[in-house]
């Protein structure tokens, strides 16, 4: 009952208890005492000798009163830890089930984006549908099981990216340059699953999709002792770059969500010239956390 009043904040009910608790044992021991007070005058031949003592239900009220100080903070840390677990535990919940929400946005609207570039080489009778169409496989295969688990390998996204540049290398040609660069001392390192493809499909849309001639799309990922960095640049025209897109804003949440205060994720758009950066700190230990 203590820990409860003291957990609601109740001080007076506290003290109540405690003083309730001291003055029923106070009367037991003095019962006590005094029938075996009467049962030694029955015994006894002689006037006792009169010195100074302390009566013996005081000593148990002070005994049970200092064994209650000592071990009420001790039951209380317990209950405090048991009830900081549940906690936990609900918001470990909480944001997993948030990062799928957020995770499971994603693919409608890359699906959409995949399925009118095979549409456009099926128009034109282009030899390279089969190969885009083989390569989508693939990225179906990904986007359908691997997001399901909480993280994946590095190598697995990398292989993810590779996969969607050939696509639009096929659907683009020629029109714009496209280079993705990789740098990675450890493929076994875990992040979220698709955590790149909303900077991509940006810079996709908004730079090669506009741009009629002299487009480009630059990125690298490196991932060097546990930091992170990812970057991709583009060309744009139209100013159709400004406005952030529910992609955008989705990526953010995630990375609030996973990464908190270990990311930082910067945006330049000057000059027709977007460059995006993305860094993650010690990814390997938020990951297993």
């Amino acid at each position: 009952m203590a820990p409860r009043y003291l957990k609601k904040g109740s001080f007076v009910k506290q003290g109540l208890y405690i003083l309730g608790t001291l003055l029923v044992c106070a009367f037991i021991f003095s019962l006590n005492s005094n029938i075996n007070e009467g049962n030694q005058l029955q015994l006894m031949t002689t006037e006792p000798e009169k010195s100074f003592f302390i009566p013996s239900y005081l000593i148990h009220v002070y005994l049970f009163f200092i064994t209650y100080l000592v071990s009420m903070p001790f039951y209380l840390s317990l209950g405090w830890f048991e009830q900081q677990s549940k906690i936990d535990k609900l918001e470990s919940e909480t944001l997993r089930t948030e990062l799928d929400s957020l995770k499971n946005q994603i693919n409608p609207h890359f699906f959409f984006n995949t399925l009118n570039n095979l549409y456009s080489l099926s128009l034109s009778n282009s030899e390279k549908a089969p190969k885009a169409i083989l390569k989508l496989s693939e990225l179906m295969r990904y986007v359908i099981y691997d997001p399901s688990k909480p993280y994946v390998t590095i190598q697995e996204e990398m292989d993810y990216l590779d996969n969607y540049f050939e696509i639009q290398k096929i659907r683009l040609s020629n029109k714009t340059e496209i280079q993705f660069e990789s740098k990675i001392d450890e493929l076994s390192y875990p992040v979220l699953p698709l955590l790149f493809i909303n900077l991509l499909e940006n810079a996709f849309k908004h730079g090669a999709e506009s741009m009629i001639k002299g487009g480009y799309i630059h990125c690298s990922l490196q991932l060097q002792k546990g930091k992170l960095q990812f970057h991709v640049k583009n060309k744009y025209e139209n100013n159709k770059q400004k406005q952030e897109e529910k992609g955008l804003i989705n990526l953010k949440r995630r990375l609030n969500l996973a990464y908190s205060e270990v990311h930082s994720l910067t945006i330049k758009d000057e000059n027709g010239i977007c460059d995006v950066s993305l860094t993650i700190d010690k990814i390997d230990e938020v990951s297993h956390s």
